[in-house]
């Protein structure tokens, strides 16, 4: 019975990080966008926020769908930092944007 409760609670806690971090990434950038767009700023960071919306719109599939994280999640999870820096090398010096 103990097992089941320490495995509940970590399930938990992690759930609780990911959303954390979805919702600070996404708050963060709306509030970036706002601004932006409020102060008619130039706009020169269409691959970027093109980068971040897609790896948190993976994350935020990825963490609402599971509720057991096994192990190759976390190695998904690790990859996505040198994916999100491919991405923004093919869309810069790629493609040219």
């Amino acid at each position: 019975m103990s097992y089941i409760k320490e495995s509940c609670l970590i399930v938990f806690i992690f759930l609780q990080i990911y959303s954390g971090v979805a919702m600070s990434s996404m708050s963060s950038l709306t509030t970036f966008l706002s601004i932006v767009y409020i102060r008619d700023l130039p706009w020169d960071v269409s691959a970027e926020v093109l980068v971040v919306f897609i790896i948190c719109g993976v994350m935020a599939v990825f963490t609402s769908t599971r509720t057991v994280y096994p192990l190759w999640t976390g190695y998904a999870v690790y990859l996505m930092y040198p994916i999100s820096l491919l991405m923004l090398y093919l869309l810069v010096v790629v493609w040219g944007w």
